[in-house]
């Protein structure tokens, strides 16, 4: 049995899928293999364990050595300039390493590339503690408006929030995002929180916070960049932002974030 969270699992395929899109500009073939294997000898108990193997591969364009014995650090990107944050494939290695897996990617130029992720297979479920009840977090259903200028990121957080029961609007940046929001309140259905990139050419995340508190000051902004961590130490933050996200964001510690930042309700006090 594999355990797994779920929604770190999906964010992982995702992130490889739209990597494997990237590199095939002229159209492509994307496959999945998973197979179940037999792993290495435990040294606890002398048998042989049981693996799960996922992979994506692809028939594009490849990566040559340097880029592949990178790719898995956090900013490095070759697609910087159409907006990359070069935190796609990190997140992958993340989530690998959570669940004590391995990640092997093989890539040559015009060969393609293949990520293969190993996750072990425990035989037995974690025990539970008689006694003890897990808890349950409150599920609500949010109105979300996200504004990217990146139409994957975009797809990513429409297709993951959705699927923990919001109501999700996507804006293609700043501008389109204002008419959005403002449309919603005049139609009475406000939205209860909005994400918004950063660097976005038409209207910045700043500028759309910056609006959007003048207008709903109640209504909670979450700032959403590759570069989150340094903004939070130098100290940009701007007050009208109430909490800032890495880029792309892990979608459970959103949902719990969007969870915590809408819970007082304080949109109809």
């Amino acid at each position: 049995m594999l355990h797994s969270d779920a929604g770190e699992l999906r964010e992982a395929l995702i992130n490889l899928v739209f990597n494997a899109v990237d590199a095939m500009p002229q159209g492509g073939t994307i496959t999945f293999v998973t197979r179940s294997l037999h792993g290495p000898v435990s040294e606890v108990s002398g048998a042989s364990e049981r693996q799960l193997q996922v992979e994506v591969k692809d028939n594009g364009i490849g990566m040559d050595e340097k880029t592949r014995q990178h790719c898995l650090e956090p900013f490095f990107s070759t697609k910087a300039q159409r907006g990359g944050t070069g935190l796609g494939l990190a997140m992958v290695y993340g989530m690998i390493q959570r669940h004590d897996g391995i990640i092997e990617i093989d890539s040559a130029p015009g060969r393609g590339t293949c990520v293969r992720l190993i996750f072990p297979v425990q035989e037995n479920p974690p025990q539970t503690v008689r006694g003890t009840s897990p808890q349950v977090k409150p599920k609500r259903s949010l109105h979300i408006l996200c504004i990217d200028d990146d139409a994957q990121v975009r797809q990513l957080l429409d297709d993951c929030l959705t699927h923990f029961n919001h109501r999700v609007m996507v804006a293609s940046g700043g501008e389109h995002g204002m008419e959005l929001f403002r449309t919603a309140m005049l139609k009475n259905q406000p939205y209860e929180v909005v994400i918004t990139d950063w660097g976005m050419p038409d209207v910045n995340g700043y500028e759309v916070a910056r609006t959007i508190k003048a207008e709903s000051p109640n209504t909670p902004v979450i700032m959403m960049t590759g570069w989150g961590t340094i903004m939070k130490e130098e100290g940009e933050t701007a007050s009208e932002v109430d909490a800032v996200i890495g880029k792309p964001p892990r979608m459970n510690e959103l949902n719990d974030l969007l969870l915590r930042i809408t819970a007082s309700d304080k949109r109809h006090a």
